[in-house]
């Protein structure tokens, strides 16, 4: 797929714990506190699944670009490689090749901004920044801190070896920059990774871009959340973590927030 090049931010994924007292007089552990992000995203969830109740799942399937098994009535989706099948008209997700691996409430949020959003709308062929999508100007700065930065932290120079772990998620090679490759990371939504390695004035430096035609498929915000996320298992395939980039499990597509 040949694109083009330009330059690339939303705030970091939401990723947090529960604290409290080990239990309450009564000798039983107390309900962990609800946070209240967590009720604004269930609420966004069950919102967009009563939308699409009302929408033929076969016209949705087509507009996304996804399979729809009239028997189990699920979707089956890629992401990041790995597939998962969602519910309709609910929304609920799992990873098919973990059955009882429920996938994590961003993850739904995302799945939900994309069947929604999803127009059927082909790849432009041309690669662009966060920037350049709809009011993308406003999550350019962070966006570039917790995706590109990431990674130039994590792997440069030497960003062969980013490359090579990639390819384990049907990363295809790019010849832009000294270092690039494209993926699907949803249906219809490719990401690219460029790569400088630097020299004795500049230092090394990425950038994740996006495809011209993505925000046919996802809000802005969400495809911030998108590059954040991809980011997160490149360093996280490699070994690598930085300051500002905590170390994550291998269930980061399940329950962690």
């Amino acid at each position: 797929m040949a694109h083009n090049h330009s330059s690339g931010h939303e705030h970091p994924p939401h990723d947090h714990g529960h604290e409290g007292d080990a239990h309450n007089h009564h000798g039983h552990a107390p309900a962990e506190p609800v946070d209240p992000r967590d009720v604004e995203l269930e609420a966004f969830v069950a919102r967009v699944s009563a939308e699409l109740a009302e929408v033929d799942p076969y016209r949705i399937a087509a507009r996304s670009g996804v399979e729809y098994d009239p028997e189990d009535q699920e979707f089956a989706i890629r992401v990041y490689g790995r597939l998962f099948a969602v519910s309709y008209p609910s929304l609920r997700v799992h990873e098919l090749a973990a059955e009882h691996h429920e996938g994590a409430l961003w993850l739904r949020v995302l799945l939900a901004h994309y069947l929604r959003t999803a127009d059927g709308t082909p790849p432009a062929g041309r690669w662009v920044s966060l920037r350049e999508m709809p009011g993308g100007l406003m999550y350019e700065r962070a966006f570039q801190g917790y995706s590109g930065d990431e990674l130039a932290r994590g792997f440069g120079p030497r960003f062969a070896r980013l490359r090579e772990l990639a390819a384990q998620y049907g990363a295809k090679p790019l010849t832009i920059g000294d270092v690039s490759f494209w993926l699907d990371v949803l249906p219809r939504v490719p990401i690219a990774v460029i790569c400088y390695q630097g020299d004795d004035e500049l230092p090394c430096s990425a950038q994740l871009l996006f495809d011209a035609a993505s925000a046919h498929y996802l809000p802005t915000d969400a495809l911030a959340t998108l590059g954040g996320r991809l980011t997160r298992l490149l360093l996280q395939a490699g070994g690598a973590s930085t300051p500002q980039q905590k170390p994550i499990t291998p269930g980061w597509l399940g329950r962690e927030r």
